[in-house]
């Protein structure tokens, strides 16, 4: 217990402003270039990645056109309802111009392997497909009958 004034000064509270540590100007600009990296980043990513999905659609939309009066694929798949590019198939796939799509018709449903290429006009060209059925089944859609 304190006796004197003295003995008060030293157990009085401290000054009530809290010591203030100064930030380094060098934290402060690599936050900053750490939220720009990533703002960037981002903003590529989801550009690209947009262009590759809307690149992908008219690709698949171009062979659907193609196909979608071939006589076989009628004949087992029926008037197309669903047409999708499997990517997954598609990457795994060693030839670069070989695609595999997923279809859904009327009559059934199956999986195209199509081989594609691009035109001189920058249209799609089917040079072969064939329909893998769920039974298990291959058909080649243009084998001549």
């Amino acid at each position: 217990m304190p006796n004197s004034d003295e003995d008060l000064e030293e157990y009085a509270p401290r000054s009530a402003k809290p010591s203030r540590r100064k930030k380094s100007s060098a934290g402060v600009w690599a936050m900053i270039l750490v939220v720009v990296a990533v703002v960037i980043g981002g903003g590529t990513l989801v550009c690209c990645g947009g262009f590759v999905y809307f690149g992908l659609n008219v690709m698949s939309a171009e062979v659907e056109t193609e196909l979608r009066d071939n006589a076989r694929l009628r004949e087992h798949i029926g008037e197309i309802q669903e047409f999708s590019m499997n990517v997954t198939r598609s990457l795994a796939n060693d030839d670069d111009d070989v695609f595999v799509y997923s279809v859904r018709g009327t009559k059934g449903s199956g999986e195209l392997t199509v081989h594609h290429v691009t035109g001189d006009d920058g249209n799609e060209i089917v040079v072969a497909a064939s329909l893998r059925l769920p039974d298990g089944r291959t058909v080649d859609l243009f084998e001549e009958q």
